[in-house]
């Protein structure tokens, strides 16, 4: 099943409503049909005033893997001891 949704809401006048919504959000609030734009508005329409609602499944977005960071093959040396011995016996 689908997360994201495309829904599409058509009136008795006429009106067409479109949004994107996932699965956790509401379709009924108080009575009322939400549907969330993508602009992040919501319209909430009477049910008696809809005439068609249309659920699709929005296909997921193929997000292009990050490149991985190159890993150093040498590592840092550690400090040498004969110079922070030679530091501390002043």
């Amino acid at each position: 099943m689908a997360d994201t949704y495309r829904i599409t809401v058509t009136t008795k006048s006429g009106e067409t409503h479109e949004g994107l919504m996932n699965r956790s959000q509401p379709e009924m609030v108080n009575g009322f049909i939400g549907v969330a734009r993508e602009d992040g508005a919501w319209v909430y329409l009477a049910p008696d005033d809809v005439l068609k609602m249309e659920y699709v499944p929005e296909p997921l977005k193929e997000v292009e893997p990050e490149p991985k960071p190159e890993t150093e093959t040498e590592q840092s040396a550690p400090a040498d001891e004969t110079d922070s011995a030679e530091e501390t016996t002043e």
